[in-house]
């Protein structure tokens, strides 16, 4: 095997001392009146300075199992957040819910296609989220911002596979700084809400949209014959899951 060829097989993994474990990472913002909970099992709590009224992010404890360990994860902070003693709960343009995926065992060119996937969606499962994150300027898609594909290709060109794209795509949808420091592709698209079936409809989802996508496409180039011969319709099918695929294939078919 060729030098090339073994550094195109190599994972992310090899960036790492110790591989992480699990699927997902999840991150909710929440603020709130009053004081808010300081704990909650399976997570931990981080203040963020872009919150107001002692607004604070859980961050779930490491990465999580995709399925049955992520909705229980989620409920259990849902469940805690909607007790009365904390009724001054609120959400607004400033909070979000973000779901890292473990992008460690994948190689580059399996992280590119991921990534050209997750754009090409991004202008779907926006409609999921509530209204306000739609152009919100802490979750821009690409078709909003340029700086976002210009950045992606700068890296491309420069052989740079941690796709970094300097401070500023980091508040992008997909937020693709994050493979450098964690291994993870982040979206950053959902709004925060305290909904256990809402939030695990998206992180089961942008799962199943990475996961599917760096498997089912060799390339981003079979990824965009496959867009030009079925139609975004038909790839949106296998790339979302049926729950969301339903809730924005109006949206689908309106881009048709």
């Amino acid at each position: 095997m060729k030098t090339t060829e073994k550094a195109e097989s190599l994972t992310y993994s090899c960036m790492f001392a110790k591989k992480t474990p699990g699927d997902l990472g999840l991150e909710l913002e929440v603020e709130g009146i009053s004081d808010l909970p300081g704990k909650v099992s399976g997570w931990s709590v981080k203040t963020d300075g872009s919150l107001r009224n002692h607004g604070v992010e859980y961050v779930t404890e490491g990465a999580v199992e995709n399925g049955t360990k992520t909705y229980e994860v989620i409920d259990r902070l849902v469940s805690e957040l909607k007790k009365p003693k904390y009724d001054t709960i609120m959400f607004n343009t400033r909070t979000s819910f973000h779901v890292h995926y473990n992008a460690q065992n994948l190689t580059p060119l399996q992280v590119i296609t991921a990534a050209m996937a997750g754009w090409l969606e991004e202008p779907m499962i926006i409609n999921y989220a509530q209204d306000h994150r739609n152009g919100n300027n802490f979750c821009l898609c690409a078709h909003q911002a340029e700086g976002v594909l210009k950045n992606f290709e700068s890296s491309l060109s420069n052989n740079a596979h941690t796709f970094g794209g300097g401070d500023g795509a980091k508040y992008s949808g997909q937020n693709m700084s994050t493979l450098g420091r964690f291994g993870t592709i982040e979206n950053r698209l959902m709004s925060g809400e305290i909904d256990t079936d809402r939030l695990y409809t998206w992180a089961q989802n942008i799962y199943h949209m990475y996961s599917t996508s760096s498997t089912l496409y060799k390339n981003p180039v079979e990824l965009f014959n496959d867009l030009e011969s079925r139609g975004p319709m038909s790839v949106a099918r296998e790339l979302l899951t049926p729950e969301m695929f339903n809730a924005c294939k109006a949206y689908i078919k309106d881009m048709q």
